[in-house]
């Protein structure tokens, strides 16, 4: 497999496209590999230190509470929506519709993110982190880098003329960022203090 059909024939970065116009695009394939994969890269790195650091933490557990079980609720959206892109990515592969293989790579990979991210909820719960600054970030990145994206979806429905795998994943992507958006605002509110005073 080579670049070509991971990413197909459009340029990775065409400058005069992104620049030198006053309507600037990036390529489908860049919008998958650096504004979807680039927060899941964040997380992914910065993870690990996260938790070696979080886990000698001497606070007792949160008890569960409504803002802990909106966090689950949307990170569980997020993670379904990502197996329903790429379960009909694998289908349209399957019955040979054209389809590139980042299209397929990219969700699974947010995927997998997203299952961390859950981890990481429960984690904080247990460790008695009332407010998460890894994840604050996390949803803030993909704000950001979503928004470009945002802006495609909504020139391809102007367009018009989707196949209906194009419909579903412009779909899919809106419910996405809508869940983006409402981990972003939770992310300003403080959970529950720890059961237990630590000793």
């Amino acid at each position: 497999m080579d670049f070509k059909q991971f990413c197909g024939d459009e340029v990775f970065f065409d400058s005069n496209k992104v620049f030198n116009t006053t309507n600037p695009k990036f390529s489908h394939c860049f919008e998958k590999l650096v504004f979807d994969l680039g927060p899941c890269v964040y997380l992914w790195l910065f993870s690990i230190p996260y938790f070696l650091v979080t886990r000698n933490s001497y606070h007792s557990h949160i008890p569960v509470s409504a803002l802990f079980k909106a966090k689950l609720l949307f990170t569980f959206i997020l993670w379904a929506l990502t197996w329903v892109d790429l379960g009909r990515g694998i289908w349209e592969w399957y019955n040979q519709i054209q389809i590139l293989y980042v299209d397929l790579v990219t969700p699974l990979i947010v995927g997998v993110t997203m299952t961390i991210a859950c981890f990481f909820i429960f984690f904080d719960r247990l460790k008695g982190v009332r407010s998460s600054g890894l994840l604050t970030i996390f949803w803030i990145l993909f704000i950001l880098t979503w928004a470009l994206v945002f802006r495609t979806k909504v020139q391809m429905l102007q367009n018009g003329n989707l196949s209906y795998g194009d419909m579903m994943r412009v779909v899919t992507f809106f419910i996405s960022y809508a869940c983006i958006i409402a981990h972003f605002i939770m992310s300003f509110f403080v959970d529950l203090p720890p059961a237990h005073e630590p000793r």
